[in-house]
């Protein structure tokens, strides 16, 4: 029975493409993260500051939409907010009603004013507060609105999520970006790369954080590699494991897209025992 599962799980790998030889199976070397950096907005591409090719650093503006509206809103919006004239006003307004109240409440002690005359002073007061209160509110909305404005100008601005390089630049200045294409430049990771192995089940003794030596490129070049995932699945159609391994590429040695190999524990025997028969027959 077990040859027999060994066969089975041999005419799987191979009819799903995976190499296994020599106890080694073989994958490609991936970028560690491929980003389609995309727009959140609608509109159209004002400028770019990088081509294919440049190394990038996260939070690096790569492009922006056209944000001229915007802009313009913005400065409309600062100046509002900037605006305390009518505060000044409506505080000394109140200050004044302050010092008048003092001065009812001080005549209203030595019998020279009456008590209508002191609630109205009181009244005014209040009134005053009132619009003190109002004018500062107003303000926080302004102040409120300037920074609504200031982050759609933000989301207008592509930034680089990643350290990285630009591979790709889908889109020029001039052109449209619309819900439907949204991306305008890829951004890969270098600096660390991955493989992903489909291991065969009975094969898979690997365990995360688990240093393992990968064979890498043309000449076979070995290098260090760190287990960062080993799924709790198995694949039931192939009856392998995905095993994912991240290599160190700070030197820039190694070259996406290279063929890699990773040792396995050689896999059970897979040519079935001759099967021999004991015992005699008759005939009748």
């Amino acid at each position: 029975m077990r040859m027999i599962v060994a066969n089975l799980t041999l005419c799987c790998l191979l009819a799903s493409g995976l190499e296994v030889s020599g106890g080694e199976i073989s994958a490609y070397v991936e970028p560690y993260r491929d980003i389609d950096v995309a727009s959140s907005e609608l509109g159209t591409v004002a400028y770019l500051n990088v081509r294919e090719g440049d190394r990038v650093s996260a939070g690096q503006l790569l492009a922006g939409l056209d944000e001229t509206v915007l802009v313009a809103t913005l400065e409309v919006a600062r100046l509002a907010k900037e605006s305390i004239g009518r505060l000044a006003s409506v505080e000394a307004e109140l200050n004044l009603q302050v010092e008048r109240l003092e001065k009812i409440e001080l005549l209203v002690e030595r019998g020279h004013a009456s008590v209508e005359e002191l609630a109205r002073s009181k009244s005014q007061v209040e009134v005053a507060k009132a619009q003190v209160t109002s004018v500062r509110e107003e303000l926080a909305m302004k102040c409120a609105e300037l920074n609504r404005i200031e982050a759609q100008i933000d989301q207008k601005r592509i930034k680089s999520p990643i350290d990285g390089v630009v591979t790709r630049v889908f889109k020029d200045a001039g052109e449209f970006v619309s819900a439907s294409d949204p991306t305008v430049i890829k951004v890969v990771q270098l600096d660390k790369l991955k493989a992903e192995f489909s291991v065969p089940a009975g094969a898979c003794e690997f365990t995360q954080g688990q240093n393992v030596t990968l064979s890498v490129g043309k000449d076979r070049l070995q290098s260090r590699g760190l287990v960062e995932f080993v799924s709790p699945t198995t694949d039931a159609q192939s009856n392998t494991v995905r095993v994912t391994i991240r290599l160190d590429n700070s030197r820039g040695s190694i070259r996406s897209g290279d063929s890699c190999w990773l040792a396995i524990a050689d896999l059970p025997e897979t040519t079935p025992p001759s099967i021999k028969f004991t015992g005699t027959s008759k005939n009748k």
